[in-house]
């Protein structure tokens, strides 16, 4: 130990006495924290200037005329944009719109033609065409720059159909609500026909008991035709207004399906819009099986399929109430097929939220296969029901709608023959009161007629009744008295994202702070084998286990000034944001000493050889340490070396003190890296004085060259 703190002690002496080794020390101190600095504040905020990157557009639109009303979306877009001020857009003629993108002059240009609205359109008539909004960018210019304008152009597209889908369907949803409120208005008087219709059914034998004793009672039976012919004018009102309620019950049916056939191309879109996020998921289920995933990642799939859910149930909901009112069975496929996507997609929600918690790889791989298999299904079934809407779902609508036509026929039928007999009740009164008056000899031909007037009345009472049991008007007005706005406002955003960031960090350059820290540290490590030496040049020899902790220690200090001022700084000069700042700092010094045991091993061990290895070590750690990109993302040689580099743990350790600290992952992400360094002593340790003696002709010889030292 002796021999190792005398080395360490003749460093310092020689760089305190020595004033340029002091300032190439100092320089070799600071350098590291530079290096990361700048990177860090270049990348504090690479969106936050967005409204500098020109974007042309373009309004080619001749508009259109949507349902006698005359439209012009593509003036709206950019009467939209004109207040957006997330780029700087520039309104142009579509030839400088496109030699501009060509030179540079734009990032991207964004083109509205001229059959844009047209397009529209056509949602509401029986052959919809899908409009396109013409988007090119150059990509030579920037790399990062199509991947931004892209994103805004997605975002004003979204925001095209999303307004368009809102206003169509709360049309759709208004004349449903004016229809409902009619039927509304007339029940009481449909209600009032009906109970006359079962009060003179009830009323007959009491009738027929009267008629029969007529003939011993004229006066009594007298006193009966008279309170009868008080009521008959009253029938004959109320038969009448029944025809007009008749009538209004047909029109608001033939309105109605009318309103019905535009009800399919939103329901086709909405089943659209489900297959499209189970096809989303399934591509991206082959990234949950990695333990080291963002958290937020698995909870925006989570957020998505509880979309799904909600969707389908909605779906099945407007079938189910449909169904009902048609009192068929015609849509219990498509009802039933919904219900099991939105079962579905609530229990892949729960299997999601189980994966999270799973940290065993191999379990987590399986658990993660299992749910795509699972999203497969579902996206099948949603894809299935799609591509049949137009041969199946959308027919048996119609049908359903013409069951509700033939029970408004069944009802006019019923109020056409209580109008055709009310002639025939006034005669029978009226011979009634004529033989009455001549006689008993009379009674007996009104009891005659009795029959057939009681036949007619229970006629119309049973075919009553019939309506009631197979139809219910109610349930019609229900489902027609829909609130417009909030109809159309869930058809258009049916699930609303609720944004929960969990470990939040509020700028670009905070999180990119870990992967710029531990890189500076790693450069400043290889700065200093590159211009310090490893070996001692004294006349005194020493052992080779005392040459290297000896030196060592004199590179280890000067190692954790580097880290000590590159963590402190990102705090306190940039304020980079950190919930633990201390430990960020005591990380930092951990990482700094294991990447000086790693780095300077390999040149103590190899000489010149150990610099190339350190620096090919760099290398391969840039790209698969995941400090950037998602390891994911990059090829599959990169996510096979992830787990076996420092950095991989050294930027973990770092995002736990700027993120929020989980203990369990310190503590491994810890015990890796320090393993690490273990194995650099026991390397640098027991095989320096063998590799030494063994390369010494290579490294005499590579001297001779006059070229390498």
């Amino acid at each position: 130990m002796k021999a190792i703190f005398s080395i360490y002690g003749n460093d310092l002496k020689r760089i305190a006495a020595n004033w340029a080794a002091l300032i190439m020390t100092a320089g070799l101190i600071l350098l590291p924290s530079f290096y990361a600095w700048f990177n860090i504040k270049a990348s504090w905020d690479p969106y936050g200037h967005t409204d500098q990157i020109k974007v042309a557009v373009t309004n080619l639109d001749e508009g259109s005329n949507l349902q006698g009303k005359g439209v012009n979306l593509g003036k709206e877009i950019v009467s939209t944009l004109r207040k957006n001020d997330a780029f700087d857009w520039q309104f142009v003629n579509r030839k400088k719109a496109i030699n501009g993108v060509q030179h540079g002059d734009y990032y991207a240009r964004m083109e509205i033609p001229d059959d844009f609205s047209r397009k529209i359109g056509t949602v509401v008539s029986d052959r919809p065409v899908q409009p396109e909004i013409i988007y090119s960018v150059n990509e030579k210019i920037n790399p990062i720059a199509p991947k931004i304008t892209g994103k805004g152009a997605e975002t004003i597209i979204e925001q095209v159909s999303s307004n368009f889908v809102k206003e169509a369907t709360k049309a759709i949803f208004e004349e449903f609500n004016k229809l409902g409120i009619k039927l509304e208005e007339e029940l009481p008087t449909i209600q009032k026909l009906e109970s006359l219709i079962f009060k003179l059914e009830g009323e007959f034998p009491e009738i027929k008991k009267i008629l029969n004793t007529a003939a011993e009672d004229t006066d009594q039976s007298q006193r009966l035709v008279n309170e009868a012919q008080k009521q008959l004018p009253i029938a004959a009102g109320l038969s009448s207004k029944g025809m007009k309620v008749s009538e209004s019950v047909q029109d608001v049916l033939n309105k109605s399906e009318k309103v019905f056939q535009n009800l399919p191309q939103v329901m086709k879109s909405d089943l659209g819009l489900l297959q499209d996020i189970f096809t989303s998921l399934e591509g991206t289920a082959d990234e949950w099986a990695d333990p080291n995933l963002n958290p937020a990642t698995l909870e925006e799939a989570g957020k998505r399929l509880s979309a799904a859910a909600a969707l389908s149930g909605a779906l099945a909901d407007v079938l189910d109430r449909l169904n009902a009112q048609a009192e068929t069975s015609l849509l219990d496929v498509p009802i039933e097929r919904l219900k099991e996507i939105q079962s579905e997609s609530r229990q892949q929600e729960d299997l999601l939220k189980k994966l999270s918690a799973v940290t065993n790889q191999a379990k987590r791989e399986k658990q993660a296969k299992e749910l795509k298999n699972r999203l497969a299904g579902t996206r099948a079934k949603a894809g299935e029901m799609l591509n049949t809407f137009d041969s199946s779902i959308q027919p048996k609508i119609q049908e359903a709608l013409n069951e509700a036509q033939k029970s408004a026929d069944q009802a006019d039928s019923i109020l056409s023959e209580i109008n055709s007999s009310i002639p025939d009740v006034q005669k029978i009164l009226n011979d009634a009161e004529k033989g009455l008056a001549l006689g008993g000899n009379k009674v007996g031909e009104f009891q005659k007629e009795l029959p057939l007037l009681e036949k007619k009345i229970g006629k119309l009472a049973s075919d009553i009744r019939a309506f009631k049991e197979t139809n219910n008007i109610n349930s019609l007005i229900e489902l027609l008295q829909n609130d417009a706005e909030k109809e159309s406002s869930f058809f258009s955003e049916p699930v609303k994202l609720k944004h929960e960031r969990m470990f939040p960090i509020p700028n670009y350059g905070s999180a990119l702070a870990p992967f710029y820290t531990v890189l500076s540290l790693w450069v400043g490590c290889v700065l200093l084998v590159s211009l310090l030496s490893v070996e001692i040049h004294e006349n005194r020899r020493y052992r080779s286990m005392h040459v290297y902790f000896g030196r060592f220690l004199t590179f280890w200090t000067i190692g954790l000034f580097q880290a000590l001022i590159a963590s402190a700084g990102n705090v306190y000069i940039l304020g980079v944001y950190a919930v633990h700042p201390g430990w960020l700092i005591l990380f930092s010094l951990l990482i700094s000493t294991i990447f000086m045991l790693i780095v300077y091993s390999l040149v103590s061990v190899f000489g010149n050889i150990g610099k190339a290895f350190a620096i090919i070590m760099l290398v391969l750690q840039l790209a698969g340490s995941g400090g950037t990109f998602p390891i994911q993302v990059t090829p599959p040689f990169f996510q096979a070396i992830n787990p076996f580099l420092p950095f991989t743990y050294a930027i973990s350790l770092l995002r736990e003190a700027i993120g929020g600290i989980l203990w369990d992952i310190v503590r491994m992400d810890a015990a890796r890296i320090i393993i690490y360094g273990a194995a650099a002593i026991l390397f640098g340790v027991f095989l320096k004085k063998p590799i030494n003696k063994a390369s010494e002709g290579f490294r005499r010889k590579l001297a001779e060259s006059k070229l390498i030292h």
